[in-house]
């Protein structure tokens, strides 16, 4: 054989070689690829088969946390940051009857039932436990603890700065309530999932200064960057700088449809310039939607607001078939319609806690055990609300003289029989931000009639009442104090800070307001003074109700026009120290500069005296609000 012969005899039989190993390797690749593919696709299988699961023992009362890794997969240590444990505590306790509605009562309308725009407590009570959810809430047992709702996931970077939410898959909004029958309706009648985008529209409404009604939601999103969709099942929330709050503010978001809210009557999306100044007058602003485990049905003005149980809820449902709110302004008819069993559940007033249960006979249903009843401490506060851009009241002298002709002590013993705890400053007074070391002023006339005159305020006509030239001009020491209206004890306690401010030379008119021309007063600034409550958060935070940048801003909080630059830098301060015994300090000093300017009068911490039925069960309470666990509750019938 010649060589040419035997070197192409070589080649050849080396490409045969490559070629054959060629074929091999795309049939090895070509096996991978499946492999990967189906890999992929099992994974795929396998969470939708754990998603199903975590659906069906949700309802149960169980949650799947993590899933079990792949056979011959390597273990993934578990994440560090993750912020979502699960509450033990049950949502349907064992021997729980099904059905039954539950009837409560309520002294005033609902303003609305938009939440983007709507603050009050009557509303986030609503939406918080019954219509809708967060991404995540406190455990009913241990508030520093978070229990997932509408999050299966919420991770964060270190420094706090960066939130990575994983949504729970195939939670629904509830169907509008609407007449889905009409023709213009039929849009709204279709199945709609929680999405991330609910959330960047729900915050994007609460930054939007043209939405006047999430003023005092804004001030708890000053530091917040921008919130971004990964996904319709992931988002991430950066803040621009770390604060005390921005975790229980992350978690405690909620979603709104842009859908609804975004859109007018027939569906049409708003131009992106004009949907921030709909939002306060929407019309679908008179009802409400949620995710929750109660879906709102209809109101009537001055009359009831009805809701029902969610059938579709996501996590277990509720006991009760459904919640039935009467509006019942006089608290007389509402003790009336309890006794009658038109209500199963009321608080009293003071008035009727000494008459019922202090002052009843051994016979009376509250002491046979027909009726129960536990008294609560709340997380709120009473106080008398002084305007700081009235002349009457911008100096401190006067405001400290108001305080010292209110007789605290007297009222909260002998009008409130005692339901409370008399406080120097706005934090809880159980709560370590609170300085127990500083005590209330007390009554003394002689004392708030020495600072009148010190102030310039004297009587100079002989006529009784105090007065001193403003611009000029004589002006008499007379101002209108606004109470609640159908709040008989708020009454006699504005009764008798008249009689006792005329023995100084003030002139006080005491005006009853119902609750919604009350509140647009405050907001508005129009008053001269007013009784005032508010509920507390958690984790406080002053810069809502106290910051000097929160009095000019329309529908903020700061009613009373309240600024003071070393209270703004603790405020400030304190927004960024984590450090449990320097936040402690600064918000001491906090209370200590409120308490010398008496921007309002401190009244006192109340506690609540919850009523109802010995058929009702489970009743149960929760340390921040709302505090009443009305979805945990069941009928023994």
């Amino acid at each position: 054989m010649s060589r040419n012969l035997t070197a192409q005899v070589a080649i050849g039989l080396l490409l045969a070689a490559l070629l054959v190993s060629i074929i091999i390797n795309i049939v090895q690749f070509d096996h991978i690829e499946r492999t990967v593919l189906e890999t992929r696709t099992m994974i795929e299988r396998q969470e939708t088969l754990l998603g199903g699961l975590q659906r069906t023992l949700d309802k149960q009362g169980a949650v799947v946390v993590t899933a079990p890794a792949a056979v011959d997969a390597p273990a993934t240590p578990p994440t560090l940051n993750e912020l979502l444990t699960v509450d033990p505590t049950p949502l349907s306790p064992a021997g729980a009857k099904e059905g039954g509605e539950l009837h409560l009562a309520s002294t005033t309308d609902f303003k609305g039932f938009n939440l983007l725009v709507e603050g009050s407590a009557d509303v986030q009570e609503l939406h918080l436990t019954l219509v809708g959810n967060r991404i995540a809430r406190r455990h009913y047992g241990d508030p520093e603890a978070w229990h997932g709702e509408l999050a299966t996931s919420v991770t964060h970077s270190d420094d706090d700065l960066v939130y990575h939410v994983k949504l729970r898959p195939g939670v629904k909004w509830h169907r509008p309530a609407v007449d889905l029958s009409n023709p213009r309706m039929k849009w709204l009648d279709v199945e709609r999932e929680v999405v991330a985008d609910d959330f960047v529209f729900a915050l994007e409404m609460i930054r939007d200064e043209k939405v006047s009604g999430a003023a005092p939601q804004r001030s708890f999103f000053e530091f917040l960057d921008r919130v971004e969709a990964i996904n319709d099942r992931e988002f991430k929330v950066y803040w621009k700088k770390r604060v005390y709050t921005s975790r229980s503010t992350t978690l405690g978001l909620y979603p709104a449809p842009r859908w609804l809210y975004g859109a007018d009557e027939d569906g049409n999306l708003y131009p992106k310039e004009t949907v921030g100044l709909k939002l306060d007058t929407h019309w679908y602003n008179d009802r409400a939607i949620g995710t929750g485990p109660f879906r709102f049905v209809e109101s009537k003005p001055g009359e009831f607001v009805r809701l029902t149980r969610n059938e579709d809820y996501f996590a277990t449902r509720p006991p009760l078939k459904g919640i039935t709110y009467q509006i019942i302004r006089d608290p007389g008819a509402q003790l009336l319609r309890f006794k009658n069993g038109e209500l199963d559940l009321m608080t009293l007033s003071a008035t009727q806690y000494r008459k019922e249960i202090q002052e009843a006979a051994a016979d009376s249903p509250f002491k046979t055990g027909r009726f129960k009843h536990d008294v609560i401490p709340r997380l709120a506060y009473r106080y008398l609300g002084w305007n700081a851009r009235n002349p009457l009241f911008e100096d401190k002298r006067v405001r400290r003289a108001m305080t010292h002709a209110f007789d605290r002590e007297k009222i909260v013993k002998d009008v409130f029989v005692g339901l409370g705890r008399v406080i120097t400053g706005g934090f809880y007074v159980d709560a370590p931000w609170y300085d127990k070391s500083i005590a209330p002023f007390p009554f003394d006339l002689a004392e708030a009639a020495r600072l009148l005159d010190e102030a310039g305020w004297r009587d100079s006509d002989g006529d009784g009442v105090r007065d001193r030239l403003v611009e000029g001009r004589k002006l008499d020491f007379e101002f209108t104090l606004l109470i609640y209206n159908n709040f008989p004890e708020i009454k006699s306690a504005a009764d008798i800070f008249k009689e006792d401010l005329i023995k100084v030379g003030v002139k006080l008119t005491v005006s009853p307001v119902d609750w919604p021309a009350m509140q647009k007063k405050m907001e508005d600034k129009e008053f001269e003074a007013y009784t005032g409550g508010w509920g507390l958060l958690w984790e406080e935070d002053p810069n809502q109700l106290w910051h000097s940048s929160q009095a000019d801003k329309p529908k903020g909080s700061n009613f009373v026009n309240f600024r003071n630059a070393e209270a703004d830098r603790i405020i400030e301060e304190a927004q960024v120290t984590f450090d449990f015994e320097g936040r402690k300090r600064l918000l001491n000093r906090f209370h200590a500069i409120v308490h010398e300017e008496q921007p309002y009068t401190f009244f006192f911490a109340p506690d609540t005296v919850v009523t109802y039925h010995a058929s009702l069960k489970n009743v149960t309470y929760q340390k921040p609000r709302p505090q009443i666990l009305y979805h945990l509750m069941w009928k023994d019938q």
